[in-house]
This record gives structure tokens, sequence and C-alpha cells, in this order.
């Protein structure tokens, strides 16, 4: 598989740039002989753009494909995120050092050129322009193509028509790396798809709730898995069992981070 064999090479580079820059911070480089630094040069080199590829591989995905999930070899996508993950931002300082017109490069690739000018909401514009005038030259097409609904679409305020902002926004997301599509229910994938397209339209309140819910949905799913109690005791206003929150729940799962209410 395309994707095993990407991360499969950032490790083998990843482990030769951290037995390179053991205990070196990237404003102390030079305390490497000058055959070090040509070779950290060109392991960064791969690292920044291997790390790269990984990323638009899966925003594609999304983006192209409507996928939720990112197959590949669990032990490949544990080192990725316990390791390159956590080494990305010095991978990338470093990589700036050393190769800067490269590292300008990816940072305007990663910008967001054009649709920043609102190219895609221009090209709606004209092509609705011309359509106008189609329609005002040869009436009998005002029954196939509904001109003035379309502009009531790209005029209101409720839709709020941004489709440069909802490109930028789809090119953030990233899916789920798993090592198979059977690992989340139907039911967990449905609702990750539809938080997904609420932060592609900016809908960032449902993302949050979406977010929440959908976690709280996969730990009850699991928690014999998991070994947690989910419901608890309350005496008041009455006494009974009710489900515990979500960072009562998350606060069980070995190996979690922190979960608060800004979360």
């Amino acid at each position: 598989m395309q994707v095993n064999q990407h991360l499969a090479l950032l490790k083998q580079e990843h482990e030769r740039f951290r037995n390179l820059t053991s205990g070196i911070e990237p404003d102390s480089l030079s305390a490497l002989s000058v055959d070090q630094q040509k070779v950290l040069k060109a392991i960064v080199g791969n690292l920044y753009k291997g790390i790269w590829n990984i990323k638009r591989m899966k925003s594609d995905s999304v983006f192209e494909e409507g996928k939720v999930m990112f197959k590949a070899d669990p032990a490949l996508i544990r080192y990725y995120r316990e390791n390159i993950t956590a080494d990305e931002d010095k991978i990338a300082v470093i990589f700036g050092q050393t190769n800067p017109d490269e590292f300008w490069l990816f940072e305007l690739l990663d910008g967001p050129g054009r649709l920043e000018d609102k190219h895609v909401f221009r090209t709606f514009i004209a092509g609705l322009e011309k359509m106008s005038e189609l329609c005002e030259e040869y009436p009998e097409y005002q029954d196939e193509y509904l001109v003035d609904h379309a502009w009531d679409v790209i005029n209101s305020p409720l839709i709020d028509f941004t489709p440069d902002k909802w490109i930028e926004n789809s090119r953030l997301l990233q899916p789920i790396m798993t090592m198979t599509d059977k690992r989340l229910p139907v039911h967990v994938k449905s609702r990750l798809k539809e938080l997904y397209r609420s932060y592609v339209f900016d809908n960032f309140l449902a993302v949050i709730s979406l977010a929440r819910a959908t976690l709280e949905y996969a730990i009850l799913d699991n928690c014999n898995k998991f070994s947690i109690e989910p419901k608890q005791k309350v005496t008041y206003p009455k006494e009974k069992l009710r489900y515990k929150c979500c960072v009562e729940l998350h606060q069980r799962i070995p190996l979690c981070g922190p979960l608060n209410s800004t979360n």
C-alpha cells in the first residue's frame, strides 16, 4: 500500500533525524560538523516533504472522496502519532533554516493562494451573469435554468455562499488514521461526516457539539473494553443512576489527555 510505504520511509528518516539531533536544538546546529549538517539537510528535507505528502493524501481522501478514515499499518500509525508528530515543529524550523527557498515554496502551496481573492466565488458570479444574458436572449431556457433562484442562493445571508472559504476549510480536515474500516461503526462514521461538513461550512458550534457527542458515544460503545462503569448514582433531585458526562468518561480511558469545556 502506498500509504504504508510513505509511513515506513518517514519512520526510517525520523530515526536517523533523532540520532543526529539528540540533545541539539534548532539554534545550535553549528555544533554539528559540516558533513553532519549536509546529512541533516537531506534528512529534514525528506521528512518535511514526506509529512506534507501524508497530510495532502489524507486531505485529498476527505475532500475528493469524502472519507473520514485513512487505512494504514497500526504500528506505523502509532510511530507517526507518538514520534513524528511530536517533532513536527522542530523539523519545520530546521527545514526552514537549511532549505529556506524550498520551505518558502511549501508555505506558498499550503497558503490560501487565489482562494483569498475569492476566485471560485467570482467564477460562479461570472457564470451566472452569462446564464442571465442567455436566458434574456433565449427565453425558452428560463424553464431549464433557474437563474433567479441561483442568484437568491448566492445573495442569501442565511446560506452565506462562500465557496473559497469552504475549500480552504475542507483542506484543513484530516481523516482518522486506522488499520481497517471495521474499527469504527457505521453510525460513528456518519456522525463524523456530519461533523466534517459542519466544519467546512463554518458551523463551529455544531462542530463542538458533534465532536463531544461522537466521543461520548464511542466511549459508551466501548465501556467493556476499557473497563469503564458508564453510570453513577446521583441523589438530587432524587436517587437514581445516570450516565457520566463526557469529561468523566474520557478521564477513565488509559493514555488520554485532559478534556475540558473549551476542548
